[in-house]
């Protein structure tokens, strides 16, 4: 159509110049103008079918990832599935062991404990790739109403054997805010990492002493969890620390995905962070939480 207007337009202006013998250059302008806009109608024809195939490429493209991640967390999730019955007959096997043969001989003793570690860990690989699976789905749960309190007793449950075997003491202090609404199972993972972390990189020149409390400041809410553990130097590791597989001591076990699980949590709701640590000394984390509702105690 507009080809068609655009050749009528020039017969017409050909029609008149054909009287004025004098304007022989302004025909060969408005040729060239013709010329150029014709082709600027093919180009934007070509872009906005350049455009349409790269949008189709790539929905299509992001459908194709979509359909990938999907895999890959099926995968996952089955293979760590199938992984677990094994570790936890490594455990029981080993306790039925050393219960049959008895406690009198060292090297059971030692062989029973080799295995029992190794069982655990493999159990807390396993669920480090859960969690990882999981976050994607955990930070869209709808916020529901938390007891601070009753959240850290089931942290602590679930950590129990750790906790006496370091003989941790862990104090809280709920008094300015007891309840917050966040999603249950994100607050659940944010306070289990970093109590837990606390209690795995204690100093071992003496036993763990952590520090949970919990306020309002203004309009956001704000957990503190502290500790008297190895600490860490922040100015050398300081933009690696919620880094995914991030370690800063080797000589104890773990993945090094907690932090980066709590920064995605964090990040994903509208939260932050602040880290204070000093080597040997010990590690203070301050978890802020933005528009959700609080209920300080009455």
């Amino acid at each position: 159509m507009k080809q068609e207007y655009s050749r009528l337009l020039n017969r017409q202006i050909r029609k008149y110049l054909s009287k004025h013998e004098d304007m022989e250059g302004l025909a060969e302008f408005l040729d060239a103008v013709n010329r150029s806009y014709l082709h600027y109608e093919s180009e934007i024809k070509l872009t906005e079918r350049t455009v349409e195939l790269s949008t189709e490429e790539l929905v299509e493209k992001n459908r194709e990832l979509a359909h990938k991640n999907e895999l890959m967390e099926t995968f996952v999730y089955r293979v760590t599935h199938d992984l677990k019955s094994p570790a936890h007959n490594i455990q029981n096997m080993s306790g039925m062991l050393k219960n049959f043969i008895g406690n009198e001989n060292p090297m059971v003793v030692k062989i029973t404990g080799h295995l029992e570690k190794s069982a655990q860990v493999l159990l807390d690989r396993i669920q480090d790739l859960l969690s990882m699976t999981r976050t994607k789905y955990l930070v869209n749960e709808n916020p529901v109403e938390i007891l601070l309190p009753e959240l850290l007793t089931e942290v602590k449950s679930s950590i129990l054997s750790r906790i006496e075997e370091t003989h941790a003491e862990i104090n809280a202090d709920f008094s300015r805010l007891q309840i917050v609404h966040f999603p249950r199972e994100n607050m659940f993972s944010i306070l289990q990492n970093l109590v837990s972390n606390s209690v795995k990189y204690h100093h071992p020149d003496r036993p763990p002493v952590i520090q949970i409390t919990a306020e309002t400041i203004g309009d956001e809410a704000c957990i503190t969890v502290a500790d008297n553990g190895l600490g860490m130097d922040l100015e050398k590791y300081g933009d690696k620390l919620f880094g995914m597989f991030t370690r800063f001591h080797n000589h104890i076990e773990g993945s090094g995905v907690g932090l980066f699980i709590l920064k995605k949590i964090m990040d994903e709701n509208g939260g932050r962070i602040e880290v204070q640590s000093r080597l040997n000394e010990g590690t203070k984390f301050k978890i802020w939480f933005k528009n959700i509702l609080i209920h300080e105690k009455a």
